[in-house]
């Protein structure tokens, strides 16, 4: 097992298992996004708050994932928070896959995402149960 820790508070972590399985977290200052490989499966798990100072870095990381796997699947259980600049981030990134011919999947979106998506008139947001 590997850690490591960079001086702008960033977290860079690392596990290896003999399962296969490799998780990765970045820390933000109010969102973590840990990317779980199984199987050759990346999903990014979105913890805290998805809000206009996430985005760059949630955008950075939906792209690597879909250049490299040609899908991006982020699991959304555990935002507790997101504002209009998240909702249109995830709004965009599903518009960019679409066009580019690639997939997005929005999984376990918790309530207040969907009332959010709901409330603005994004029903074309991918949000899978």
């Amino acid at each position: 097992m590997a850690a490591s820790r960079s001086p702008r508070g960033r977290g860079l972590i690392t596990f290896m298992s003999a399962l296969d399985v490799t998780s990765r977290t970045v820390d933000l200052a109010g969102l973590s996004i840990t990317e779980d490989v199984e199987g050759g499966q990346s999903c990014l798990r979105l913890c805290g708050e998805l809000d206009i100072a996430e985005v760059p870095e949630l955008r950075a990381r939906v792209w690597n994932a879909c250049r490299r796997d040609g899908v991006a699947i982020l699991d959304l259980s555990g935002i507790e928070f997101i504002d209009v600049a998240g909702l249109s981030a995830l709004t965009a990134l599903a518009r960019e896959a679409r066009k580019g011919h690639w997939l997005l999947e929005l999984r376990h979106a918790p309530p207040a995402v969907r009332q959010l998506a709901r409330l603005t008139g994004l029903q074309e947001l991918p949000l899978a149960a």
